[in-house]
Order: C-alpha cells, then sequence, then structure tokens
C-alpha cells in the first residue's frame, strides 16, 4: 500500500506506526483512506493536483505502468482505463488501492504476471529494508522489474546496497554522531583557550585564532634565527611546509647559540682568572656584592616602613578630633615630629626615637603609642639604608683600590652578561620552537576534527539520504527532497515548507522525552532532557531543552524553538527521536 501511495520503503520509523494502527484495529480500507487524505499524498506526491488524470499517471507509475499507451489491448492501456474508470465512478484513490491489492495478490491473467512479479519484488524488498533500517527510502526500487522473482540473495544485496546503517545505525545515530563530534570541536576550542597559570575563564578560540597562533609562532622561530646569524629575516618563514628545511635552520640556530655560550663562558673563565690572579680583589667584589644587595634590601625596608606608618596614621585619625601629621613627609628622610592643627604631639630625641610631649598621653589621644611607635621604626629603617649606602660605598672604594682601572671589573661583568644573553637566546630559540609544535598540533587537531564532522556529514550522501542540515540560520525552507533537519546555532529557527514536498524530519534525538502538556514548560521534569510539540497559531512550535536541570524554567530558559511554519500541529507526531509530518 505504502508503494503505491508513496513509491518508497517506508523504514522501520513509519512501518511500526502503521503497523500498531493495523494491530489496534484499523482496517486496511481505512488506512488506505488515511494516505489518500494525507498532505504528504496530496500536496507531496500530486503537488495539489487531485484531476483524475494526475491520479490515474502517478499511481500507474507506481505499479510499473506507462498511460497513453496506444495498444488498446496492452496492459498499460487495459489499467489505464480501469483506474480511469474507478476514479469517475467517483472512487477514492485509497478504495481503487485496495482493489487494485487483492488484485495483484489473486490468480492474474497471464499478461500480468510481470506486473504481479514487479508487485512482489518491491513487497519483499521494502519488507527487507524496513525491518533493518529505520527512515523512508525512495530509491530502494530503482531498477527493479518483473522480469523474475527475487531470490532471497538479491533482496540481501539491494538491501546491502541502498541500506548501510550497519550495527544499528540510523538517522538519529548519525545526526548524534555529527553533534559529538562538533561538540568535541568545540570542547578543544575551549580548553586552547585556557591558559593553566593564568585564572579565569577564557572565551573558546576560533579557527582563525588557532591559524594565526601557528603564524605567530613561525615569525618568533624565524626572528630567533635571524638574530642567531645563520639565515635572513624570512627564510624560515618561507620555507613553512617543508619540515626538513625548517628542522635544518633550527639546527644551524642552535649550533650558532651553542658556540656563543661556549665564548661566554670561556671570556667569564678569564675574567675570573685574572681577577683571582689580584690577592684580596675577588674577596673585595664579593663583598661589594653583599653590600650592594643589603643597600638595596635596606631601601626597600625604608618603602616598607613609611607604608606601614601611613597605615598606622590612617587607623589614629579615623578616632581622633584632629587628624595628625608627620614632619617631613617625605619616604627618605627621617620624621622629626607628629602633630596636629593644635600642636606637637611627640618630637625626634635625635637618635630616630619618637618622644610624647608633655600633655600627651594615650587616655587623652588614644592611638597615639602605636603612631609614636611606627614613626621611630620608620626613622630605625632609614638609619639602617643609610648605614647600608656607606658600607656599599667603602666596599666600592676597595674594589677601586686593587683595581684601578676598572678593566678587570669591567671584563667580568661583561662577560657575565654574555653568559647570561647567550643561556637565554637558548632558551628562547627552545621555547619558540615548543611553541611552534603547540600550535601546528592545534592546527592538526582541529584539521582532525572538522574531517571527522565532515566523515560524519557524508556518511548520510554514502546511504543514499539528504545531507542534513543544520539549524543555524533563523530562516531554512525544506526543498523537495527527503530533508533531515538538526538543532544547530539559531535559538529560534523557522523552518519553511516542511513536509509540504518530501519526507522530512526533524532530528532531535534519542535522549529526549516528549511532554505532551500543550504549553511548552509546563509540567516540566528537571531530571530529563524534554521536547515539547505546540500549537502557535498556524504553525507548530518545537521546544528543545539544551540542559537537563531547570532547562526550560530557568531563568532564561536554556531552550531551542523551533517552528515549522505553515503545519498544523495535529499532523505532526514524534517517534524515536524524530519530529515529521
Amino acid at each position: 500500500m505504502i508503494a503505491g501511495f508513496y513509491h518508497v520503503a517506508p523504514g522501520k520509523q513509519y512501518l511500526d506506526e502503521y503497523g500498531a494502527m493495523v494491530e489496534a484495529g484499523t482496517s486496511l480500507e481505512e488506512l488506505a483512506e488515511h494516505f489518500a487524505g494525507s498532505p504528504a499524498y496530496i500536496d507531496g506526491m500530486l503537488n495539489g493536483d487531485t484531476s483524475t488524470a494526475a491520479q490515474v499517471g502517478l499511481l500507474m507509475s507506481h505499479y510499473g505502468l506507462t498511460p497513453d499507451h496506444s495498444d488498446p489491448e496492452s496492459v498499460d492501456r487495459v489499467a489505464e482505463d480501469f483506474f480511469t474508470a474507478e476514479f469517475e465512478s467517483g472512487y477514492s484513490a485509497g478504495e481503487i488501492i485496495v482493489k487494485v491489492i487483492k488484485f495483484m495478490e489473486g490468480e492474474v491473467p497471464e499478461a500480468f504476471t510481470p506486473l504481479q512479479t514487479l508487485y512482489y519484488n518491491k513487497a519483499y524488498v521494502s519488507e527487507a529494508y524496513s525491518a533493518a533500517e529505520y527512515s523512508i527510502n525512495p530509491h530502494i526500487f530503482d531498477g527493479l522489474n518483473g522480469d523474475a522473482p527475487l531470490t532471497q540473495e538479491q533482496i540481501d544485496d539491494i538491501v546491502a546496497e541502498y541500506g548501510g546503517y550497519e550495527n544499528g545505525y540510523t538517522v538519529v545515530t548519525g545526526i548524534e554522531d555529527i553533534q559529538y563530534a562538533q561538540a568535541m570541536r568545540d570542547e578543544f576550542l575551549k580548553e586552547a583557550a585556557q591558559d593553566p597559570n593564568t585564572p579565569g575563564i577564557e572565551p573558546p578560540l576560533t579557527q582563525d585564532d588557532i591559524a594565526q597562533a601557528l603564524t605567530d609562532s613561525i615569525a618568533a622561530v624565524d626572528a630567533l634565527i635571524a638574530a642567531s646569524g645563520v639565515a635572513a629575516a624570512g627564510d624560515y618563514i618561507a620555507a613553512t611546509g617543508d619540515a626538513a628545511i625548517q628542522a635544518a635552520l633550527i639546527k644551524q640556530a642552535m649550533g650558532a647559540n651553542d658556540i656563543d655560550k661556549a665564548n661566554a663562558n670561556s671570556a667569564l673563565t678569564a675574567a675570573t682568572a685574572a681577577i683571582a690572579a689580584v690577592p684580596g680583589l675577588s674577596e673585595a667584589m664579593a663583598e661589594l656584592a653583599a653590600a650592594t644587595d643589603a643597600a638595596a634590601t635596606a631601601s626597600l625596608d625604608v618603602d616598607i616602613a613609611f607604608g606601614e606608618y601611613g597605615i598606622q596614621e590612617s587607623v589614629y585619625n579615623a578616632t581622633a578630633l584632629l587628624p595628625a601629621d608627620e614632619t617631613p613627609k617625605d619616604p627618605a628622610a627621617p620624621i622629626l615630629s607628629i602633630g596636629d592643627s593644635s600642636g606637637t604631639l611627640a618630637m625626634n630625641d635625635g637618635s630616630g626615637n619618637l618622644i610624647l610631649e608633655t600633655g600627651v598621653t594615650e587616655a587623652n589621644h588614644p592611638g597615639i603609642t602605636d603612631l609614636m611607635d611606627a614613626a621611630t621604626a620608620y626613622n630605625a629603617s632609614v638609619a639602617a639604608a643609610e648605614q647600608a649606602t656607606k658600607d656599599a660605598a667603602t666596599a666600592q672604594l676597595a674594589v677601586d683600590a686593587l683595581d684601578p682601572t676598572g678593566d678587570l671589573t669591567k671584563a667580568l661583568t661583561e662577560a657575565e652578561a654574555d653568559v647570561a644573553a647567550a643561556y637565554a637566546d637558548m632558551e628562547a630559540l627552545d621555547t619558540a620552537v615548543y611553541k611552534q609544535e603547540e600550535a601546528q598540533a592545534d592546527v592538526d587537531t582541529l584539521a582532525a576534527l572538522d574531517a571527522e564532522i565532515a566523515a560524519a556529514f557524508d556518511a548520510f550522501v554514502e546511504a543514499g539520504l539528504e545531507e542534513p542540515i543544520q539549524l543555524n540560520d533563523p530562516t531554512t525552507a525544506a526543498t523537495s527532497n527527503d530533508d533531515i533537519f538538526f538543532i544547530g546555532t539559531d535559538p529560534s529557527p523557522d523552518i519553511t515548507s516542511f513536509g509540504t514536498v518530501g519526507n522530512d524530519q526533524l532530528v532531535i534525538g534519542s535522549n529526549y522525552v516528549l511532554n505532551y502538556d500543550p504549553v511548552a514548560g509546563n509540567n516540566g521534569d528537571n531530571y530529563a532532557l524534554e521536547v515539547w510539540i505546540t500549537e502557535a497559531g498556524a504553525n507548530t512550535l518545537v521546544t528543545v531543552e539544551e540542559s537537563v536541570l531547570w532547562g526550560s524554567s530557568a531563568k532564561v530558559p536554556e531552550v531551542v524553538e523551533v517552528q515549522l511554519v505553515g503545519v498544523a500541529r495535529d499532523d505532526v507526531f514524534a517517534q524515536d527521536g524524530i519530529i515529521s509530518v
């Protein structure tokens, strides 16, 4: 019956549905009338033309017949006359197809034997295909004829050729394969954006970001190779794509850096030996280095102590009737006094200690003691810094006395700087090469992930189906083919002409639960992924949750709303993760 109306193998999806209707008591006649009045037949197969000629031509073609045959005795002409007379007598397409089925499954005249053989060949092929495959196949009958009954081996070969869904592969699992591959790509771009040494979540990288990182890393290596003197700027970049040439340039640059390191270490050894040859100079330089470090530390201690004094001053002023201030207010000189607008509160005793003025007590100036102690500590740090500076100057005089020209000291300083620079160059090149390798690995990984996505799409074409359409735009129009749609990046896409021509499918997925509430979001289960199919005027709204917990009841609902434009809710059904008309 399905072959007669639509010339397709229904697949398990529809065969199960219609089989359930028959098992529930629907007669073949009632089922035939259901098909005859369906939009899929009237609008899809007939394109709205319900004239006798159009219906006769369509049904004849589905049974392997050709209308307008000139021989009145031919099978084609006899069949055409029968179909025409039936329609003109007021019988519906459903009633006529039931008559054809009963005729084909009885004793037929010899001239009709090829048609009967073709009838059964289609039925057996459709049955075998629909037992193994999920979706409609409009091409399964291509090449079939009524020359001879098909053997089981021939039927199996046809199903294998036009099926291709081995190991339980279906339209749903095919879409889920695409979505999984896309999710892996998205996860990679998220992870690639995160620096483990930097707190916070960074936005995902893009394909352009990945490509640019490789370009930048190659340029960085190029600059370091040019700095080594083994190649001109741009030579390494020009060799992009030729791993052998780039590897050779890196090796040459590393060799040049090794030579620089060796030369710098030799100069350092010589400078150290020259200093060691002067009695007491090594010791004097060591004392100078220690004194210089001490002076630097003491200077930092001054800044810290002044900051701590400032904090204590703020604490005091927070409760004091009159705010206090110091003289002078300078983080390089000792504090000589502390006072307020009424006068002096404490004075420096000449040794850095702050002493309270007569009549000033902790009782009448709460916090003054801590403020005075902080000032005294600061003054001590200033004195220590001054002494450390003097010690450093004394140590410098001792070195100058042993190295009057300063040549020996200068040679050592320059040699130490050259060694440090050589090691820095080596580390910089190693790091740059490593970053290029990382960037190349990211490019290769992204390419492999893109290839997996493409392969998941191609699997549909290889199976004889249309390539799926992802809903990434606000509006997508169904074609005259058997389109397969699935959720994309647009949160509220419209599909026009869905199911008008062709057996279109909106694939939701196997992990969704259909909620039958007429209002999307109502009576939701916060522990399941749900989908609602609701009426929206003359359209149908498919609301799909994107998250399990609070998906539709979140403050901002985490859902995708797909609108089937011009499709009545009563014409839509959902089964096994697929929504269709």
